[in-house]
Protein backbone atom coordinates (compact mmCIF):
# COMPACT_ATOMS: atom_id res chain seq x y z
CA UNK A 1 0.00 0.00 0.00
CA UNK A 2 1.42 3.34 -1.05
CA UNK A 3 0.70 5.78 1.76
CA UNK A 4 -0.97 9.13 1.19
CA UNK A 5 0.85 11.11 3.86
CA UNK A 6 4.45 11.56 4.88
CA UNK A 7 4.32 9.96 8.27
CA UNK A 8 5.19 11.47 11.65
CA UNK A 9 4.47 8.46 13.84
CA UNK A 10 3.79 10.10 17.19
CA UNK A 11 1.66 12.98 15.89
CA UNK A 12 -0.54 10.86 13.66
CA UNK A 13 -0.94 8.07 16.22
CA UNK A 14 -2.07 10.59 18.84
CA UNK A 15 -4.40 12.22 16.31
CA UNK A 16 -5.98 8.86 15.38
CA UNK A 17 -6.42 7.93 19.07
CA UNK A 18 -8.15 11.29 19.56
CA UNK A 19 -10.45 10.75 16.53
CA UNK A 20 -11.22 7.18 17.60
CA UNK A 21 -12.22 8.17 21.14
CA UNK A 22 -14.13 11.27 19.97
CA UNK A 23 -16.10 9.27 17.38
CA UNK A 24 -16.89 6.72 20.09
CA UNK A 25 -18.03 9.50 22.46
CA UNK A 26 -20.23 11.04 19.75
CA UNK A 27 -21.70 7.65 19.01
CA UNK A 28 -22.43 6.98 22.69
CA UNK A 29 -23.93 10.42 23.15
CA UNK A 30 -26.16 10.70 20.10
CA UNK A 31 -26.34 7.55 18.01
CA UNK A 32 -26.92 5.30 21.04
CA UNK A 33 -30.08 7.25 21.95
CA UNK A 34 -31.58 6.04 18.67
CA UNK A 35 -30.08 2.56 19.15
CA UNK A 36 -31.35 2.12 22.72
CA UNK A 37 -34.86 3.14 21.66
CA UNK A 38 -35.06 0.23 19.19
CA UNK A 39 -32.96 -2.25 21.19
CA UNK A 40 -35.37 -4.34 23.24
CA UNK A 41 -33.00 -7.34 23.50
CA UNK A 42 -30.14 -5.42 25.17
CA UNK A 43 -27.56 -6.61 22.66
CA UNK A 44 -23.97 -5.53 23.01
CA UNK A 45 -22.90 -3.42 20.09
CA UNK A 46 -24.09 -0.44 18.18
CA UNK A 47 -26.09 -0.45 14.98
CA UNK A 48 -23.87 2.43 13.84
CA UNK A 49 -20.28 2.06 15.10
CA UNK A 50 -18.43 5.21 13.99
CA UNK A 51 -14.89 4.19 15.10
CA UNK A 52 -14.83 1.50 12.42
CA UNK A 53 -14.79 4.26 9.81
CA UNK A 54 -11.79 5.82 11.57
CA UNK A 55 -10.05 2.40 11.48
CA UNK A 56 -10.63 1.96 7.74
CA UNK A 57 -9.53 5.48 6.76
CA UNK A 58 -6.47 5.32 9.05
CA UNK A 59 -5.31 1.99 7.61
CA UNK A 60 -5.82 3.11 4.02
CA UNK A 61 -3.96 6.37 4.68
CA UNK A 62 -1.15 5.22 6.97
CA UNK A 63 -0.85 1.43 6.83
CA UNK A 64 0.81 -0.49 9.66
CA UNK A 65 2.32 2.71 11.09
CA UNK A 66 -1.05 3.48 12.64
CA UNK A 67 -1.55 0.11 14.39
CA UNK A 68 -0.54 1.44 17.87
CA UNK A 69 -3.20 4.16 17.67
CA UNK A 70 -5.89 1.71 16.59
CA UNK A 71 -4.98 -0.66 19.41
CA UNK A 72 -4.96 2.09 22.06
CA UNK A 73 -8.22 3.60 20.76
CA UNK A 74 -9.87 0.16 20.80
CA UNK A 75 -8.47 -0.53 24.26
CA UNK A 76 -9.79 2.73 25.71
CA UNK A 77 -13.25 2.26 24.23
CA UNK A 78 -13.21 -1.40 25.28
CA UNK A 79 -12.55 -0.36 28.88
CA UNK A 80 -15.49 2.01 28.67
CA UNK A 81 -17.78 -0.71 27.33
CA UNK A 82 -16.74 -3.22 30.02
CA UNK A 83 -16.90 -0.77 32.94
CA UNK A 84 -19.23 1.86 31.49
CA UNK A 85 -16.50 4.37 32.31
CA UNK A 86 -12.79 4.85 31.65
CA UNK A 87 -11.68 2.91 34.74
CA UNK A 88 -8.23 1.42 34.15
CA UNK A 89 -8.40 -0.94 37.14
CA UNK A 90 -10.16 -4.02 35.82
CA UNK A 91 -10.69 -6.34 38.75
CA UNK A 92 -11.81 -9.28 36.65
CA UNK A 93 -8.91 -10.99 34.87
CA UNK A 94 -11.24 -12.41 32.22
CA UNK A 95 -12.59 -8.96 31.42
CA UNK A 96 -9.05 -7.62 31.13
CA UNK A 97 -8.05 -10.38 28.74
CA UNK A 98 -11.22 -9.86 26.70
CA UNK A 99 -10.48 -6.14 26.34
CA UNK A 100 -6.88 -6.77 25.25
CA UNK A 101 -7.71 -9.55 22.78
CA UNK A 102 -10.75 -7.62 21.51
CA UNK A 103 -8.55 -4.56 20.97
CA UNK A 104 -6.09 -6.63 18.95
CA UNK A 105 -8.97 -7.96 16.84
CA UNK A 106 -10.38 -4.46 16.31
CA UNK A 107 -7.01 -2.96 15.45
CA UNK A 108 -6.18 -5.79 13.02
CA UNK A 109 -9.46 -6.39 11.18
CA UNK A 110 -8.90 -3.77 8.46
CA UNK A 111 -5.32 -4.95 7.85
CA UNK A 112 -6.56 -8.52 7.43
CA UNK A 113 -9.28 -7.42 5.01
CA UNK A 114 -6.90 -5.28 2.91
CA UNK A 115 -4.56 -8.26 2.51
CA UNK A 116 -7.57 -10.39 1.58
CA UNK A 117 -8.69 -7.83 -1.03
CA UNK A 118 -5.13 -7.53 -2.37
CA UNK A 119 -4.80 -11.33 -2.62
CA UNK A 120 -8.06 -11.66 -4.54
CA UNK A 121 -7.38 -8.69 -6.79
CA UNK A 122 -3.67 -7.75 -6.99
CA UNK A 123 -4.50 -4.74 -9.18
CA UNK A 124 -6.84 -3.24 -6.53
CA UNK A 125 -5.60 0.16 -5.44
CA UNK A 126 -5.76 0.56 -1.66
CA UNK A 127 -4.35 4.07 -1.54
CA UNK A 128 -6.76 6.76 -0.32
CA UNK A 129 -5.84 9.02 -3.25
CA UNK A 130 -6.91 6.54 -5.92
CA UNK A 131 -9.13 3.96 -4.26
CA UNK A 132 -12.42 3.20 -5.97
CA UNK A 133 -15.75 3.28 -4.13
CA UNK A 134 -16.26 -0.41 -4.92
CA UNK A 135 -12.94 -1.28 -3.25
CA UNK A 136 -13.81 0.84 -0.21
CA UNK A 137 -17.10 -1.03 0.13
CA UNK A 138 -15.34 -4.39 -0.13
CA UNK A 139 -12.74 -3.38 2.50
CA UNK A 140 -15.47 -2.02 4.81
CA UNK A 141 -17.63 -5.15 4.52
CA UNK A 142 -14.69 -7.59 4.70
CA UNK A 143 -13.24 -5.85 7.78
CA UNK A 144 -16.71 -5.78 9.37
CA UNK A 145 -17.06 -9.53 8.78
CA UNK A 146 -13.59 -10.26 10.21
CA UNK A 147 -14.23 -8.06 13.25
CA UNK A 148 -17.71 -9.49 13.86
CA UNK A 149 -16.65 -13.10 13.43
CA UNK A 150 -13.56 -12.91 15.63
CA UNK A 151 -15.34 -10.93 18.35
CA UNK A 152 -18.16 -13.47 18.26
CA UNK A 153 -15.69 -16.29 18.86
CA UNK A 154 -13.93 -14.35 21.63
CA UNK A 155 -17.13 -13.37 23.43
CA UNK A 156 -18.61 -16.83 22.92
CA UNK A 157 -15.73 -18.27 24.95
CA UNK A 158 -15.75 -15.47 27.51
CA UNK A 159 -19.48 -15.11 28.21
CA UNK A 160 -21.86 -18.03 28.65
CA UNK A 161 -24.97 -16.04 27.66
CA UNK A 162 -23.49 -14.57 24.46
CA UNK A 163 -25.94 -14.67 21.53
CA UNK A 164 -23.41 -15.33 18.79
CA UNK A 165 -25.54 -15.16 15.65
CA UNK A 166 -27.56 -12.08 16.64
CA UNK A 167 -24.42 -10.31 17.84
CA UNK A 168 -22.53 -11.21 14.66
CA UNK A 169 -25.12 -9.43 12.55
CA UNK A 170 -25.35 -6.49 14.94
CA UNK A 171 -21.57 -5.98 14.84
CA UNK A 172 -21.54 -6.47 11.06
CA UNK A 173 -24.29 -3.91 10.50
CA UNK A 174 -22.86 -1.46 13.05
CA UNK A 175 -19.32 -1.55 11.66
CA UNK A 176 -20.51 -1.29 8.07
CA UNK A 177 -22.96 1.58 8.64
CA UNK A 178 -20.53 3.42 10.91
CA UNK A 179 -17.73 3.21 8.35
CA UNK A 180 -19.99 4.30 5.50
CA UNK A 181 -21.23 7.27 7.53
CA UNK A 182 -17.66 8.35 8.34
CA UNK A 183 -16.67 8.02 4.65
CA UNK A 184 -19.68 10.09 3.63
CA UNK A 185 -18.79 12.81 6.17
CA UNK A 186 -15.13 12.85 5.10
CA UNK A 187 -16.09 13.05 1.43
CA UNK A 188 -18.58 15.82 2.20
CA UNK A 189 -15.89 17.68 4.16
CA UNK A 190 -13.45 17.46 1.24
CA UNK A 191 -16.14 18.62 -1.19
CA UNK A 192 -17.01 21.63 0.99
CA UNK A 193 -13.33 22.45 1.45
CA UNK A 194 -12.66 22.32 -2.31
CA UNK A 195 -15.55 24.75 -2.93
CA UNK A 196 -14.11 27.37 -0.55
Amino acid sequence: MDKFFTFNSLKFNLFIIFLFVISFAIQNSFVEIFFNYFNSNNFSGSLIYLPHGIRVIAVLAFGWNIFPALFIGSYLTGLFLINNNFDFSLSNITASEVVIIGSLISASCVFVSTYFVQALNPSAKLDVRSIEIKTILIVVIASSVVNSLLHGVLYGFAYSDWQSLAQFFQYLIGDTLGALLIFFLVKLGFRINSNL
